[in-house]
C-alpha cells in the first residue's frame, strides 16, 4: 500500500510539472468575457513574432487596439463612429 501511495504522489507530481509547460510561447489566445480579459497577462518571448487569437465570448463585438498611450487616449475620448483615421 505504501508503494502505491508513493507511485501516485510521483505520478501526480509529474503531471503537475508537465502542466506548467515551458513558459513563454509564440502564440497566445486571449479570451474576452463580460467586457473583461480572462487572462490578465500573456508571456511571450522578446523579439519573436507572436500570433494572437482573440476569443470573444460576449454577445457584442469588441475592438483590439494596439498603439501608444496617445493612440489609446484618442480612442477613449474620441466620438467618431468609425475609426478609419485612428490607427488600430
Amino acid at each position: 500500500m505504501r508503494k502505491l501511495i508513493t507511485l501516485l504522489i510521483i505520478a501526480v507530481g509529474g503531471l503537475a510539472i508537465a502542466a506548467c509547460g515551458g513558459g513563454a510561447s509564440d502564440h497566445a489566445t486571449i479570451e474576452i468575457h463580460y467586457s473583461s480579459f480572462v487572462q490578465k497577462e500573456v508571456e511571450v518571448p522578446a523579439g519573436v513574432p507572436v500570433s494572437i487569437t482573440l476569443k470573444n465570448e460576449d454577445p457584442i463585438e469588441h475592438e483590439w487596439i494596439v498603439g501608444t498611450a496617445e493612440v489609446h487616449e484618442r480612442h477613449r475620448t474620441g466620438t467618431e463612429p468609425f475609426h478609419g483615421t485612428i490607427p488600430t
